[in-house]
């Protein structure tokens, strides 16, 4: 058996969620009304933003490896600095 939530106990996971107070109050009165299918597609959208986020953020990772093993081309391939980036006239 499904558990029940409470209008309180949505409010919060809704919140947890990231969801704006709008789309929070929006979905509550959707819930209270008994309209599973509005606050469903509601909710769906919601989804579908957070994948696009962690889908950006994977790309993201994605590039700081491809840059990080570029640096580490540089290391084995190039002679070693002093490490002060202000004796390089290209950094600053």
């Amino acid at each position: 058996m499904a558990q029940k939530f409470s209008l309180p106990d949505w409010d919060r996971n809704l919140r947890e969620l990231g969801c704006e107070p709008a789309l929070v109050e929006g979905i509550l009165r959707l819930v209270e009304n008994r309209d599973p299918a509005g606050a469903a597609l509601l909710l769906r959208r919601r989804r579908s933003e957070l994948l696009d986020q962690l889908h950006q953020a994977g790309r993201q990772v994605d590039l700081a490896d491809f840059l990080l093993y570029h640096l580490k081309q540089m290391e084995r391939t190039e002679p070693k600095t002093d490490g002060n980036a202000e004796s390089d006239p290209g950094m600053g």
